[in-house]
C-alpha cells in the first residue's frame, strides 16, 4: 500500500527533524557530562525535552507507516499538543515569577517544549494537506 503524499511529506519532515535533534543532543549530552550535570537535574531539562520530542516523532513515524494501527496520527498529535500546552502554561508562569529571561539558560526547557509543539502543529498541517507554516 502506497502512502499518501501528505504522509510522505510528514515522514520526510520527521526524518529531518529527528536527525537535527540527534545532532544537537549528541553535542548537548557531551557538554552536560563535561559539566557534571545529572540526567534528573534541573540543568538537564532541555536535553530531556529534546529526547521527549525525538521520542514523540519516532512514535508518529510508527503510526504513519502503519506499524501501529491502534492510534491515529492526528489523534496522537492533538493529545500531545494539549499535554504540552498545559505543561508550558505552568512552566512559563513559573519562569515569569522567577524572572527568567527567554534568552537565558534556565528557559531552555521551555524553548524546547515550544519547539516540540511547533513541529507537531506543522506535522498536523502537513497531514491534513494544509500549508500554514506560521501558527
Amino acid at each position: 500500500m502506497a502512502l499518501q503524499h501528505e504522509s510522505q511529506d510528514a515522514l520526510e519532515f520527521i526524518g529531518t527533524t529527528i536527525a537535527e535533534l540527534e545532532s544537537e543532543l549528541e553535542y548537548k549530552k557531551v557538554e552536560a557530562e563535561r559539566r557534571g550535570w545529572y540526567p534528573n537535574g534541573k540543568k538537564y531539562q532541555a536535553i530531556t525535552e529534546m529526547d521527549r520530542h525525538k521520542g514523540s516523532l519516532k512514535r508518529l513515524r510508527t503510526i504513519i507507516i502503519g506499524k501501529d494501527g491502534s492510534q491515529d496520527a492526528l489523534e496522537y498529535i492533538g493529545a500531545t499538543i494539549t499535554e504540552l500546552e498545559s505543561e508550558l502554561e505552568y512552566k512559563k508562569d513559573e519562569a515569569e515569577r522567577k524572572g527568567w529571561s527567554p534568552d537565558g539558560k534556565k528557559y531552555q526547557a521551555i524553548t524546547e517544549m515550544d519547539r516540540h509543539m511547533w513541529s507537531l502543529k506543522r506535522l498536523r498541517e502537513i497531514l491534513i494537506g494544509k500549508d500554514e507554516s506560521v501558527d
